[in-house]
């Protein structure tokens, strides 16, 4: 990634913190959420009940007004945002994130509405990416997360769909037209035929089918992984983790955790590095990953057919 370019950054982190929405814990948590989305200043958020009835966006006044909202009874979701109150997001520079839990009206007994997951979705520049990692670290251990990822892409959309479980399209190329303005029959099927190289939507429709385990077991794997104690243990420890992992990067920050980052930058998925990267790292975290065909494997292997077939060299998956 060039100095002065940005990309779409999008990372989750389930919780098993049961304090996080119930005590005093929730200031720290919307601070850590804060620091997450730095240098970008969240201004706006909104709600989702458990029965799905959504409110409006809200300017953002100070944290007392957003821990009434989040220990709502009700509250499923809390989405916070850098743009303001019905406005439409700069995608250049903003950072959006969301909490989640399982409402539970009418109970107030401690750790019953517990923090389910954390997510957030940016633009990333390259001066940005430290100090968002470290936010992130820190959000993982006051989350005591069981592991989370980080996913980089030069597209808003596809970076979105990997938060969750439906497919989101990445943007298309500009339409050609001709020198009259309309644009030609055999153009207009190209854009309808088109497919982003950094599509992963295949993926996340599978994972519909294992969504349930999500968050205790990997989803996948992508440039940035966080494994939890647990899962560190269960791959033979941390010292093969850091001897063994096919990774540029594997650090330790606390309670057994580690970070393993794929490349010194954030790179999208089709780069030579990444390609091979995720494909060794899809091996290496086996184990710990959600019970599917390995994805990567698979998408290689299409594209070596593809490339046989028609007699040319494989192309980025």
């Amino acid at each position: 990634m060039k100095r002065n370019d940005y990309m779409y950054a999008s990372a989750v982190f389930a919780s098993r913190n049961s304090r996080l929405a119930s005590d005093s814990k929730t200031c720290a948590l919307l601070d850590c959420v804060a620091s997450c989305c730095s240098p970008h200043r969240l201004a706006s958020f909104f709600t989702v009940t458990g029965s799905g009835g959504m409110s409006r966006s809200k300017a953002i006044d100070d944290h007392e007004q957003l821990e009434r909202t989040w220990l709502r009874s009700t509250t499923a979701e809390l989405h916070l945002a850098s743009n303001a109150a019905g406005q439409r997001a700069n995608l250049e520079a903003f950072a959006w994130a969301t909490l989640e839990r399982h409402p539970v009206p009418y109970v107030r007994a401690a750790g019953q509405n517990y923090l389910q997951r954390a997510t957030l979705h940016r633009s990333l520049a390259a001066s940005e990416t430290n100090a968002f990692i470290d936010a992130l670290r820190a959000l993982f251990k006051l989350l005591d997360a069981p592991c989370g990822y980080l996913h980089v892409s030069t597209d808003h959309g596809l970076a979105l769909s990997e938060l969750g479980f439906e497919r989101i399209m990445g943007r298309r190329p500009p339409e050609a037209t001709q020198p009259d303005g309309p644009s030609t029959p055999d153009v207009s099927g190209s854009i309808i035929r088109y497919h982003h190289p950094e599509d992963t939507n295949d993926r996340v429709e599978q994972l519909v089918e294992v969504r349930s385990l999500v968050g205790s077991r990997l989803r996948g794997t992508y440039w940035g992984t966080f494994l939890g104690r647990e899962m560190v243990d269960e791959l033979g420890g941390a010292d093969r983790v850091r001897r063994d992992a096919p990774v540029y990067l594997v650090e330790s920050f606390g309670g057994g955790a580690l970070y393993l980052q794929l490349t010194p930058e954030p790179e999208p998925i089709t780069t030579p590095a990444m390609q091979t990267g995720l494909l060794a790292l899809e091996r290496f975290l086996q184990p710990v990953l959600v019970p599917l065909p390995p994805y990567w494997a698979t998408r290689a292997a299409k594209a070596a057919q593809r490339a046989a077939a028609s007699g040319g060299t494989t192309t980025p998956a």
